[in-house]
C-alpha cells in the first residue's frame, strides 16, 4: 500500500547527516510541521528532548505520539496530517476530503477528515471518519502535495454512495474537463471494487456523458453538454474553432454542423466586464461575416434553472434553418 506519510526519515536522514534537527525540519516542512514520535527518533532526536520541547511551548501534542511544531498554524493540510499519522501508515485521505485535495468544486462540505484503511481501525481521533475497504489497491492511491489520497477515479467511485445524481454528474464532467480521471479510468476502478452503493447510478451517469466532455472548459458547457445530450440535440462540437473575417483564429462554444449555428455560453467568469461583453460582440460580428448564422446566447440560470426553454429554443432554430 502507499505510504509517503510513514516519514521516510531515515532516508531524509542519510540527505542531511550534520545534525539530527537538520532531518527532522525536513520531516516538518513535507507534513505541514506535523511529524510522529517515531519519526523524531529515526531522525536522531530523542523521545526525551521531543517531550522536553513540548513542555516548553515548542510543540504542540496532537493525538497520541503526534505532534505539531507551534511556529506552523493550524490549518487543513495540517488537519490531514495529523489525522493521517495518527491513524497510521496504511491510512489514505478519501471521499470528502479527497475530492477537496483534487479541487472538485462540487465534493459535498465536511467538517471531518475522511480516511480510508484496508484493515481494522480501532482507534480513531475525534474530527476523524475512517471508512474501511478491502478493495482499495495501491493503483488507487497517488500523491497530491505530500498527502497519499484515492486517485480520482476512485475517489468518485466512493462520492457515489453519498452524492445526488446532479452532484455526482457535476463531480464526474469536471474531472473529465480537466483529465484527472477519464471514462475508462473510472469503468475500471468500479469492476475492481465490485458491489458498491452508488454503482448503478455512476455507472448510468457514464453512459449518458458526452463523448464531447473531454474538451468543454467550464462547468456552464458541461451542463449545456448534459442537457443537450439528454434532449437528444447534444452539439456536433464544443470550443470549435474557426476564422473570422480578420484572419484570426477564434473559438465558438458550440456549434451545430449543419446548419451553422453558433452557441455562446455566457460564463460569469469568462464574459464578466463590459469590455468582454463589447469583444463578444465584435467577435460575433466577424464570425457571422464569414456565414454562420447568428449566435444563440445562454447563461447558467438559462442552462440549470430554464433548460426546457433552452431546448425547445434549439430545437426550432435548428428544424427553421435545416
Amino acid at each position: 500500500m502507499h505510504a509517503p506519510h510513514d516519514g521516510g526519515s531515515s532516508m531524509l536522514r542519510a540527505m542531511v547527516p550534520e545534525s539530527p534537527d537538520a532531518a527532522l525540519r525536513l520531516v516538518l516542512q513535507r507534513q505541514a510541521g506535523v511529524f510522529t514520535l517515531a519519526q523524531a527518533v529515526d531522525c536522531g532526536v530523542s523521545a526525551s528532548v521531543v517531550r522536553r520541547r513540548h513542555d516548553r511551548g515548542w510543540y504542540d501534542r496532537e493525538a497520541h505520539g503526534v505532534y505539531r511544531d507551534r511556529a506552523v498554524p493550524r490549518g487543513d493540510r495540517t488537519r490531514r496530517f495529523v489525522a493521517l499519522l495518527s491513524v497510521g501508515r496504511q491510512a489514505v485521505l478519501a471521499r470528502q476530503t479527497a475530492g477537496m485535495v483534487h479541487g472538485l468544486s462540487s465534493t459535498p462540505p465536511t467538517s471531518e477528515v475522511h480516511l480510508v484503511v484496508g484493515c481494522t481501525c480501532p482507534h480513531v481521533r475525534s474530527g476523524v471518519r475512517v471508512h474501511r475497504s478491502l478493495t482499495l489497491r495501491a493503483e488507487h492511491v497517488t500523491d497530491v502535495a505530500g498527502h497519499p489520497v484515492t486517485t480520482a477515479a476512485r475517489t468518485l467511485a466512493d462520492l457515489a454512495a453519498v452524492c445526488g445524481p446532479v452532484r455526482l454528474r457535476r463531480l464526474v464532467a469536471e474531472s473529465v474537463r480537466r483529465t484527472l480521471a477519464t471514462p475508462e479510468e473510472i469503468r475500471t476502478v468500479m469492476r475492481q471494487m465490485g458491489r458498491f452503493r452508488g454503482k448503478v447510478a455512476l455507472r448510468a451517469l457514464l453512459d449518458e456523458l458526452s463523448p464531447l466532455e473531454v474538451v468543454s472548459r467550464s462547468a456552464l458547457e458541461s451542463e449545456f453538454l448534459s442537457l443537450t445530450t439528454a434532449a437528444g440535440i447534444p452539439p456536433t462540437a464544443m470550443n470549435h474553432p474557426v476564422v473570422d473575417i480578420k484572419g484570426r483564429q477564434r473559438f465558438i462554444d458550440a456549434v451545430y454542423v449543419p446548419p451553422k449555428l453558433p452557441v455562446e455560453l455566457d460564463s460569469q467568469f469568462a464574459h464578466g466586464s463590459l469590455l468582454d461583453w463589447h469583444d463578444d460582440r465584435r467577435r460575433e460580428n466577424d464570425i457571422t461575416i464569414r456565414g454562420w448564422l447568428p449566435f444563440k446566447r445562454y447563461n447558467w440560470f438559462d442552462v440549470t434553472r430554464r433548460g426546457h426553454l433552452v431546448v425547445t429554443d434549439l430545437k426550432d432554430a435548428l428544424a427553421h434553418y435545416s
